[in-house]
């Protein structure tokens, strides 16, 4: 199957309250935006387009530096059916190619669950799927119609649904899809809602719906599709992937003495049976070595830290190597030393 991305990156995020573009927001050190970049850089596409917004082209441009990734800008922002309108002229070359449309705001999606969704397409012959799930503790998002014969006739948007529809149609849309190039020539026909003077994407899936095209959701889990508007999702979200890392180096052998006070970037690398205390910060590329003990107050980032090494309390390490055995600190601050060794 050769595939094809589209990244949804051009929303003003006017709930964040910033003058930053919303997908440069750091989770755990990195801006939103490459986490997806990566989840989808993982299937291999034969491209991958970035809608952005003209005002923030500059900036995106600067901190997305990927080669891989091609930018088309979002003229008007018109909602994402625009959005999507607009990556379509730079997929015009591209023939046989299974369109793959997620949002930059979600940055806990993952190449797994994308890939999931790739195969049921595939298998079933679909036209387009889209990843939907349930949680009664999220509002927002758009909420998937069925038929009787419980197959998918739409998606109305939240915001314009009634208290019936709400009440019975408990299964909400990702914004997750993947889609037939055929389907795409139907974005010519979404109609702009007055209310807000937008596109909706996800209006593209009654028209093929009612058209007989051949369409169906995947469940996913909740927590990877959630996207971030505001300060408070965004700590959310950063939480959520904090404790999906501690956890996972825990299952390999990390003792973590309170993991949620712990904060530990993507790019960190820890070794068996090292011992992490409370209110510790490990961050940018980090490696720590096995047999390790990190006591409380410790911030360690883009460092090299040896096998049975011991850091002592309130110690602040930056792009330092330690090598094995030693012992830093308490109150120590090292920055830019390369080595270490019992002599120094």
């Amino acid at each position: 199957m050769k595939i094809c991305a589209v990244i949804l990156a051009a929303g003003r995020g006017k709930r964040m309250n910033s003058l930053k573009p919303k997908v440069l927001h750091e989770v755990l050190g990195r801006p939103m935006i490459q986490y997806t970049i990566d989840a989808v850089r993982a299937l291999k596409p034969q491209k991958l387009i970035m809608v952005i917004n003209p005002g923030a082209s500059e900036e995106m441009r600067q901190k997305v530096k990927d080669s891989a990734v091609s930018f088309v800008l979002q003229k008007k922002l018109l909602g994402t059916g625009n959005a999507l309108a607009e990556a379509k002229n730079a997929l015009k070359n591209i023939k046989n190619c299974t369109i793959i449309v997620l949002n930059g705001d979600s940055p806990l999606i993952t190449a797994d669950t994308l890939k999931s969704l790739l195969n049921n397409h595939s298998r079933n012959r679909n036209d387009l799927s889209f990843l939907s799930f349930r949680d009664e503790s999220l509002s927002g998002y758009g909420r998937v119609l069925r038929d009787e014969q419980g197959r998918v006739a739409g998606i109305i948007e939240d915001k314009h649904a009634t208290q019936g529809e709400r009440k019975i149609a408990k299964e909400l849309n990702s914004g997750v899809y993947a889609i037939e190039p055929g389907i795409l020539d139907y974005l010519y026909g979404l109609k702009m809602h007055g209310a807000s003077g937008e596109y909706y994407l996800t209006d593209i899936v009654e028209i093929a719906s009612k058209r007989g095209k051949k369409i169906d959701a995947y469940k996913c889990p909740a927590e990877e599709v959630r996207g971030v508007n505001t300060r408070a999702e965004l700590s959310q979200v950063t939480e959520l992937l904090n404790r999906k890392i501690i956890s996972g180096w825990m299952q390999d052998g990390v003792t973590f003495i309170d993991p949620s006070s712990s904060i530990v970037h993507p790019a960190v690398s820890i070794g068996k049976d090292t011992v992490i205390y409370p209110n510790t910060y490990l961050e940018g590329n980090t490696s720590i070595g096995g047999n390790c003990v990190i006591y409380p107050g410790v911030r360690i980032y883009n460092s090299i830290i040896g096998g049975r090494v011991t850091i002592k309390d309130n110690t602040l390490i930056e792009s330092s190597k330690i090598v094995d055995g030693m012992t830093v600190g308490p109150l120590a601050y090292l920055k830019g030393k390369r080595t270490m060794s019992l002599s120094e």
